[in-house]
Formats: structure tokens, sequence, C-alpha cells
């Protein structure tokens, strides 16, 4: 097994750099991007230049996004050389069967139920495979943003249809494990099991939580009396000690992310300061505590 490794699309390094081994790749030219806000579209660029510059020593990894939170230790879910992906049940190119033949050909509609329903990520792929993929996942996703009928069908999400939609035009669907419990959403998963009992194995930190008096989901604000959403941090990181929701709320999951949060943050001895710069700096002692836990996990001492 190696490590975790971030790719870093903007082009230049920043303050995390020492917190996780980084490679610093190259947003998509201007020319290309014409300026869109739209960022999710850098990420096959992306990945086309983390392989190009760097060598891979292991034959498999695992994508995955800085918002996927691990809950449980995740079996390999490949299928010999084929990926293993998560389900994603808002991807369904069979409601789009006339926009789908654009990208795959004029194919049956039992071919197009063909196409798995997965994003690219989380996803377990062969090194090789995946520099197969990359080139026609990123032409692919090109070809939908500049078709306008796809891009208003698929909006924020057409970066994933382009993934899985590559995956059927270099026939890497063929021998796919598509796993539907692999990714929870809360706040609409409530437990770390699914709906079979099997158990849920990342968390995905994207959903914002609101919740009224009673402990329902809403979306009025003049009813929200207990809410979590990342993007109220987008531009700084939250203090410690977040509140949990109460008892009212009966969705585990959304007390889990809360509880993992406040565990992270007590547990970094320069959060307060990060908090309060929005900057990594003061970082020595969290440095030293890593290094120290490392060695521990190595050699089987327990970290103190």
């Amino acid at each position: 097994m190696g490590g975790f490794t971030r790719v870093l699309h903007s082009g230049k390094a920043d303050d995390l750099m020492d917190e996780i081994p980084t490679v610093v790749v190259d947003p998509l030219p201007e020319s290309i991007s014409k300026g869109t806000s739209y960022i999710v579209l850098n990420r096959p660029y992306a990945f086309m230049e983390w392989l190009n510059r760097v060598s891979i020593p292991e034959k498999y990894f695992v994508m995955g996004e800085a918002d996927h939170l691990f809950l449980r230790p995740m079996p390999n879910f490949m299928n010999g050389e084929s990926q293993g992906a998560a389900l994603f049940t808002y991807i369904v190119p069979w409601d789009f069967p006339n926009i789908v033949r654009k990208f795959i050909g004029n194919v049956s509609d039992e071919e197009i139920h063909k196409v798995p329903q997965i994003g690219n990520s989380p996803t377990f792929v062969s090194r090789e495979e995946f520099k197969t993929l990359v080139p026609v996942w990123y032409n692919t996703t090109l070809e939908i943003f500049e078709d306008d009928e796809a891009h208003k069908a698929w909006n924020w999400v057409l970066e994933m249809y382009a993934y899985t939609l590559a995956t059927y035009r270099t026939g890497q669907h063929k021998n796919m494990v598509v796993v539907p419990n692999m990714l929870a959403h809360p706040p609409f998963d409530k437990e770390e099991v699914d709906y079979q009992g099997r158990p849920l194995y990342l968390l995905h930190l994207t959903y914002p939580c609101r919740y009224d008096k009673d402990g329902n989901m809403t979306e009025k604000e003049d009813q929200v009396v207990w809410e979590f959403d990342k993007r109220k941090y987008s531009q700084k990181p939250p203090p410690r000690n977040l509140p949990m929701p109460p008892p009212i709320v009966k969705n585990n999951l959304v007390r889990l992310i809360v509880s993992m949060i406040n565990e992270a943050t007590e547990n970094i001895p320069c959060w307060d300061d990060y908090h309060a710069t929005s900057k990594v700096t003061k970082c020595n002692a969290h440095s030293d505590g890593l290094a120290t836990a490392t060695a521990g996990a190595a050699t089987g001492a327990k970290a103190t």
C-alpha cells in the first residue's frame, strides 16, 4: 500500500503542502476554460497532467475527494483489473437517451442501460486502465461542456456523466463493479449501514444539514434551529467545538459529521491559529505529533 496524494490543480503551491503529499498541476488553459465558474471542468485535465508529470509506483489506486470521510476501512471493490466504483443514483443515463447517443453513438436503449451510474470518485482503478481512460474522459467532458443541450441537462454533474460515458467508450464498463454501499449521503442517509444492513464505508460531506424545531429537514431559513453547511467555511475554517445537533434530530450520520470535525480540530494543536488566520502556520507541534503517531503506528507502539 502506498499513501495519500493530493492533486492540486491551481498551478501553484499552497499552505497545505506540508500537511499531505501534493502534486501541483496546471488548471485548464484560459483558451479552453473561457473563464467558466465550473471549476470541476479542471478535474480530468488535472488527472491527465498528474499522469504525465509523475511516475506512479502503485498498480492500483483509489480516487477520492476531500469531502469523503472514512467511516471504516474499505475492502478492495475491484473485479480483477476492472474498476470498483460508487453508485450515484442521480446519474441516470437512460433518462437522456438522445443526449447520451451524441457521445456514444446510435446505440439501442438496452446498450444505454449498460452505462454505469457512477462518477469519477470514489473509484478503485488500475493505473494502466486509468491511463487509457483519462484522455477520453477529458475529451468527453469538453464535448459535453460545449454542447448546449447536454450542458443544460447535466449542469454541475456533467463531468460525472463524462466519466461514466468515457468508461463506456473505452469498454471499461463491462466488468466494472458498481457498489451501492460505498458512499453515504447525509442528511438523506441516517445510519452507518444502508437500508439492507450493509456497512457504508465513506461519508459524503456535501449536502447542507438543516433542521427545524421538530427535527425535520428544512430549507426554510426562518425555521432552521440547527444547521451544518460546509460552504459556510469556504473562506474561513470552522472553530473548535461546533455545536452538536439537538436530540430531536434523529440522524446519526449528521451527528457523526460534527463529532469527526470536532475530534480533528481538537487534536490539531495549531487549529485556533488556523481558524483565526485561514493559514497553516505555527504548526511545528502538529508536525511533531504526526511524526510520533506515524512512528508509533509503524512499530506497533502506542503514540502518546
